[in-house]
């Protein structure tokens, strides 16, 4: 829907379902936008990329691996990585958990300061991390004190385009992945970074 706000202001409103979208999808959906409303505007032919797949060939491909002793493997490898994992991180509350779940959530943003930021730039680049290593270490830390946990499965997805044909196609391609960390007690910051680094890559 585009609205019109005044004769210089408008509001261009999208909305689609996460079942076939994903955060990489958006990205290519306004870089096709943009270029199709330039052509439009200049009076140009759109010069779209061509697509050598399609969702369907992706949904073939997944089904053939799903067959594959590949797949067997991969089986064996989450089933003894998270082999007695805790079901849930039991965070303390501050009011009991309803009877049902609700949706309702919040947000909050934090900004790094220039200064902070290469500071963990440096650190990940002396240790051989990654910003994202850093963070994740850091929630685990904060969620184990927290919790009380020493053995704990965060969340995170990634964007399993694993092929560059589908890399312009828009879709539901992510993937979410299980990252189990464990805390004894006497690792230092860095030797829990390496941890939770190896789990990463693995």
């Amino acid at each position: 829907v585009l609205f019109r706000l005044s004769e210089r202001e408008h509001l261009f409103l999208t909305v689609t379902h996460h079942i076939i979208s994903d955060g990489w999808s958006l990205s290519v959906f306004f870089k096709e936008l943009e270029h199709l409303y330039h052509a439009s505007a200049t009076g140009c032919a759109p010069e779209l990329p061509r697509l050598s797949a399609q969702y369907g060939d992706f949904a073939a491909w997944q089904q053939q691996k799903a067959q594959s002793d590949t797949f067997e493997s991969d089986v064996r490898f989450w089933q003894e990585k998270l082999a007695a994992a805790p079901a849930a991180v039991d965070l303390p509350t501050d009011h009991p958990r309803p009877d049902r779940p609700g949706f309702r959530g919040a947000q909050f943003t934090l900004t790094f300061h220039e200064p902070f930021y290469e500071s963990i730039i440096e650190l990940n680049h002396d240790i051989g991390t990654t910003v994202f290593m850093l963070l994740m270490a850091s929630l685990g830390i904060v969620l184990s004190r927290w919790s009380g946990q020493r053995d704990m499965v965060l969340g995170t997805v990634v964007a399993c385009r694993t092929r560059r044909e589908i890399e312009n196609l828009i879709g539901c391609f992510m993937n979410f992945l299980p990252v189990r960390m464990t805390f004894t007690g006497l690792q230092t910051g860095v030797d829990l970074l390496q941890h939770i680094k190896a789990n990463i890559i693995e």
